[in-house]
């Protein structure tokens, strides 16, 4: 599987199917001992946080808050976002299972990134605009 997986031969989803098909018609388990590990408390449960995570990005805005809120009180500091991650992750952990929460704060830190990331790209373009005015104005184009 891991060299049909990096070879791209077949899509992702199909094979890591494969096994509920391989393994029972090769003789090595049964199809009841298959879907037990297939469908165990565990794999059912990861499956339901991501669920309910991707419905929360999709249908509210909470990362986006979450992450502006952090942003605007803790600033863009690392000391700082790791203290307001830990309070996130201290205020989640008491209404939430560690599994949804552990989603949460991936989906927050991508939303934390990319704004940082973005505010940096506006910074450099206003120095560059406001280098090109400058230079405008010393040389006489204005």
């Amino acid at each position: 599987m891991a060299l049909s997986w990096s070879l791209e031969m077949a899509p992702f989803m199909a094979t890591s199917m494969l096994p509920l098909l391989a393994l029972p018609v090769l003789g090595i388990m049964t199809a009841d001992d298959m879907a037990n590990q297939y469908f165990s408390k565990p794999v059912l449960e990861k499956f339901l946080y991501f669920s309910f995570a991707l419905v929360l990005r999709e249908a509210t805005l909470v990362y986006t808050r979450a992450a502006f809120f952090m942003l605007r009180r803790f600033g863009t500091r690392v000391r700082s976002l790791l203290i307001s991650f830990l309070i996130l992750t201290l205020v989640l952990v008491q209404v939430a299972d560690a599994g949804l929460v552990a989603l949460v704060l991936v989906f927050t830190a991508v939303v934390v990134i990319s704004e940082i990331q973005n505010d940096i790209i506006r910074e450099e373009q206003f120095k560059v605009s406001a280098r090109v005015l400058v230079s405008k104005q010393t040389s006489g184009c204005l």
